[in-house]
């Protein structure tokens, strides 16, 4: 039978020592580039889909995020990627606005055309 946990008076009770390693386990380490990773993400959608009137939410939700990430966080590690997010972002929603002044200054023509194409 194991010593340690003999008996010797009846309230006395002998305990294992603590093991005394010096190991300390390591993670990986922290990184904290998620907002400009979704910033990046959201602007490079919002660009892409800038006809479709997505790119409102999506172009918002970038810029916002990469501001965000730029001012609060400060790293290197994302900051291509916020960056890259805030022009994406503000590079869709000047191409929405540019294209529906466009579709608007040009709506009696495509109306006609339309028309026309009606009736054939």
């Amino acid at each position: 039978m194991n010593e340690d946990y003999i008996f010797e008076e009846e309230d006395e009770v002998k305990v294992p020592p603590e093991p005394t390693s010096s190991y300390v386990p390591v993670g990986p380490p922290e990184t904290k580039k998620g907002l400009a990773v979704a910033a990046f993400v959201l602007g490079v959608i919002s660009l892409i889909c800038f006809l479709f009137m997505f790119n409102i939410l999506t172009g918002i939700a970038a810029i916002i995020l990469s501001i965000v990430y730029l001012v609060f966080y400060k790293g290197k590690e994302g900051k291509l990627l916020a960056i890259i997010g805030l022009i994406c972002g503000i590079l869709s929603i000047v191409l929405l606005v540019v294209s529906l002044i466009l579709i608007g200054a040009n709506i009696d023509n495509l109306s006609g055309v339309l028309l026309e194409y009606m009736m054939l």
